[in-house]
C-alpha cells in the first residue's frame, strides 16, 4: 500500500481509497503509513488531510 500511495501522484481519488482504510490497519502498519505521510510530506494533499481528520477528529483540521 505504500508504494500505490506514493504512484497515485495526481490521482487523488486512489490516495482517497487508500487512507481511507488506514485506520482499520495493525496498529504497526498504520504507524508506517503515517511515517510514510511526514516522511513524503504528503499532508500537502486534501485527501490526506480528510483522512487524518477522520482519524484524530475535527481538531486536526483546525490545528494546520
Amino acid at each position: 500500500m505504500e508504494k500505490f500511495l506514493l504512484a497515485a501522484q495526481r490521482q487523488e481519488g486512489l490516495r482517497q481509497v487508500i487512507l481511507e482504510t488506514v485506520d482499520e490497519a495493525h496498529p504497526d502498519a498504520f504507524r508506517r503509513m503515517l511515517r510514510l505521510i511526514l516522511d513524503n510530506e504528503l499532508l500537502r494533499f486534501s485527501a490526506t488531510l480528510r483522512a487524518m481528520d477522520v482519524w484524530f477528529g475535527s481538531a486536526t483540521m483546525s490545528r494546520l
